[in-house]
């Protein structure tokens, strides 16, 4: 899922500063901690870390935040877009992705 957002965000040219980019990195990383948690039976099986699940779910704060406006709080969402606006926007209009 991580891949189609970061797609999607990659073909409409939205969050690409240099932080967001290293943001989305991250967060492609952790799916990696996120797969190998969820699919082995026993956590003591795996050398995941109570660090590491806290690194993973610090990076999926952040990276949900970039999509809820700074402003209005709201996020982007189409309840709030116009029909023919190719970008999703919060309800204040100033973050579009």
């Amino acid at each position: 899922m991580i891949d189609g957002l970061v797609q999607y965000l990659k073909t409409n040219q939205s969050l690409r500063s240099p932080e967001q980019k290293t943001l989305f990195n991250g967060v492609k990383s952790d799916q990696l901690l996120t797969n190998i948690g969820s699919h082995h039976r026993r956590l003591e099986a795996t050398t995941l870390s109570r660090g590491d699940i806290e690194v993973t779910l610090q990076d999926l704060d952040e990276f949900e935040a970039l999509f809820v406006c700074a402003k209005c709080g709201k996020e982007a969402n189409k309840d709030y877009t116009p029909r023919s606006a190719k970008l999703k926007q919060c309800e204040c209009g100033t973050l579009r992705i």
